[in-house]
């Protein structure tokens, strides 16, 4: 089945996958919110170019090498259940590549749109996964479950955007999702029936999945002998909010200066700047003043009016 929806003017040919509406490359923020407003979910294709996903590759590949998912990971729950996925984070730190993608203008632009009751966003995981041959499928699950105390409300805590760095198929555990789960809260994502099956998020290498915190997902099962299933799993969620990654430990001031001022604001909030917009009063202050003008010696404000 195929359809397509106007934005400006502009048409944009989406095709549905057995519910999982497909998005061209040229599609817009705009385009990305319709679609995840009335499914929750949209994968968009080859957002990644060809030589963008070749440095991201270049620059983890050597990072992954050294993981062992059975004993590198806190408790034996993460081990015994997924033992042959690997994640690697502290990415900032690690690739321009990455920093790259995280900037992209289009992705940023629908995260500050799905998230409006809050002055400001944060980074808040960058996250390489790659489920190994012969790994079970993951449980299925809402990503705002991060923070049980707030979810469940009408407000999106976070949004995720999975980006295929390598082919996704079912047979090597294609991302699951179930189509309108963000809609029914209700929805015990450990208890589905038939009719709230999940469906597979088929793409190629350079696609990515764009999702909201409240859409049931997961990761499916690889079952291939010698394939390995990547994708870099990059979410911002609410400024105020305490980040899945401690920020502040995998990427250093040092590191920070080098790079591109957003990637500093949508870092800091873990503890390298208050979180305020209209004047410096707010929470996590140092000396009544900002730690990221400390830090890096300019100020934030004017910068956040602009672009709010």
């Amino acid at each position: 089945m195929s359809m397509s929806i106007t934005s400006n003017s502009h048409p944009v040919i989406e095709e549905s996958r057995a519910g999982l509406t497909t998005l061209s490359a040229d599609a817009t923020a705009d385009d990305i919110m319709a679609v995840t407003d009335r499914d929750g979910a949209v994968i968009v294709q080859q957002v990644l170019s060809p030589d963008l996903l070749a440095r991201i590759i270049a620059d983890l590949e050597p990072h992954l090498a050294g993981i062992n998912p059975k004993t590198d990971y806190d408790g034996d729950a993460y081990g015994a259940f997924l033992p042959n996925t690997k994640r690697l984070e502290g990415l900032v730190q690690k690739s321009d590549a990455v920093v790259e993608a995280i900037l992209d203008a289009r992705y940023l632009a629908w995260a500050e749109k799905s998230l409006p009751w809050c002055g400001e966003i944060q980074l808040n995981a960058a996250q390489l996964i790659e489920i190994g041959p012969g790994e079970d499928a993951q449980v299925l699950h809402r990503d705002e479950g991060t923070w049980p105390e707030l979810a469940g409300g009408d407000q999106q805590l976070v949004v995720n955007c999975l980006l295929a760095l390598s082919d996704f198929t079912e047979e090597a555990g294609a991302t699951r999702v179930v189509v309108g789960s963000h809609k029914d809260m209700t929805i015990d994502p450990y208890a589905l029936d038939a009719a709230r099956a999940p469906v597979l998020a088929i793409m190629k290498a350079g696609d990515a999945l764009y999702f909201t915190g409240k859409t049931i997902h997961g990761g499916g099962p690889n079952q291939t002998t010698d394939f390995y299933r990547r994708a870099m799993a990059i979410s911002f969620t609410l400024g105020w909010l305490k980040p899945e990654e401690a920020h502040t430990l995998s990427v250093t001031a040092e590191r920070l200066r080098e790079l591109p001022r957003r990637i500093r604001e949508l870092c800091s909030f873990a503890g390298y700047h208050m979180y305020g917009v209209e004047m410096p009063m707010f929470s996590h202050r140092l000396q009544m003043r900002d730690p990221y003008t400390v830090l890096f010696g300019e100020q934030r404000f004017e910068y956040q009016k602009q672009h709010r």
